[in-house]
């Protein structure tokens, strides 16, 4: 993977530090289920683009899966990309 991921549990998650323009991915644990996102943040933008995952073969692909994730290149704006746990 090339993102650095950084790990924490929703009761610590004010302490993560998102401005960073470097892409990276966020593994948030609440109650035992993990919620991850991929962030690129820009504090110069007051935009946010916010990007679902779509259909998937689970032959191919394992979670969690970003789907366009290589726009972060093309845009200026905040991104996240979140993988749905369910």
């Amino acid at each position: 993977n090339k993102y650095e991921n950084i790990h924490t549990t929703f009761e610590k998650i004010d302490e993560i530090n998102l401005t960073s323009r470097t892409p990276f991915i966020l593994t948030v644990n609440w109650d035992n289920v993990k919620y991850e996102f991929l962030i690129r943040a820009n504090s110069s933008s007051n935009e946010l683009l916010v990007f679902g995952s779509g259909a998937y073969d689970p032959a191919k692909m394992k979670p969690p899966i970003f789907q366009r994730h290589s726009w972060t290149e093309h845009f200026d704006s905040n991104m996240i990309y979140y993988n749905d746990p369910t």
